[in-house]
């Protein structure tokens, strides 16, 4: 089971960082790359027995919402990934998609006094969505980094992109979070790993996120770019 795999005790590189506990890769550059679909992933982690992958490439830079609101189940971005992208996925794929998942989408309002990662974890129950694919967490980035201290500000200081391999390729990313008092703003992420709210009508760097099944396997593959983890149900 994947969870054999992505163990605190046997890699270094797995951190129980977050309130729950939930195992997550961090560093620069763990051995997290899974084959999916034909593509690079790269696990998060594993939450309640469920491995959380993203993309390891950019899907393209988008809109998340060009009727600039932030209301994630109309917004067009969703629609692109849970309908055009996800008819890209091969049966045996999309068989392995928990495509029921009750994502956490909410998100902090923006004050002069900053958040921490643990605060946008938390904010993360706020709001919910049921669906296939969406994106990252603003947690999910700080929690990558082996720099961003449980102390760190992520909306004034810009450490959380150190030593993260979720940085990727140093240009802003969406994350699902809302800014829940700007209906046309929602959270992302500059490559220094600073927490941001931008207009969703913008376009910015995309990678789609999936939950797996509980059955999923992990049946080879050391986790490296060149020898990823192979998956079957």
């Amino acid at each position: 089971m994947p969870i054999e795999i992505v163990n605190p005790s046997n890699d270094p590189n797995v951190k129980a960082n977050d309130p729950d506990g939930n195992p997550r890769y961090t560093g620069s550059n763990p051995n997290n790359y899974v084959n999916f679909n034909g593509k690079l992933f790269r696990i998060i982690g594993i939450f309640n027995g469920q491995m959380k992958i993203i993309q390891n490439d950019n899907y393209g830079n988008k809109a998340w919402d060009s009727n600039k609101k932030n209301v994630w189940s109309s917004a067009t971005l969703n629609s692109t990934l849970n309908n055009t992208y996800w008819n890209t996925i091969s049966s045996t794929y999309q068989a392995m998609v928990d495509q029921n998942y009750s994502w956490k989408i909410g998100g902090r309002p923006w004050y002069s006094s900053g958040y921490t990662v643990m605060d946008f974890y938390n904010a993360e129950n706020e709001k919910k969505w049921t669906g296939k694919i969406a994106l990252m967490s603003v947690a999910d980035y700080g929690y990558a980094s082996t720099s961003c201290a449980i102390s760190t500000d992520m909306s004034t200081l810009a450490t959380c992109g150190e030593d993260n391999w979720m940085a990727f390729n140093s240009i802003n990313q969406w994350t699902v979070n809302l800014a829940p008092h700007v209906s046309t703003h929602v959270w992302l992420i500059y490559p220094t790993g600073l927490a941001s709210q931008w207009a969703t009508d913008l376009a910015h760097e995309v990678h789609p996120v999936l939950y797996l099944k509980s059955t999923v396997k992990i049946t080879s593959g050391t986790g490296t770019s060149t020898d990823p983890y192979q998956l079957s149900l």
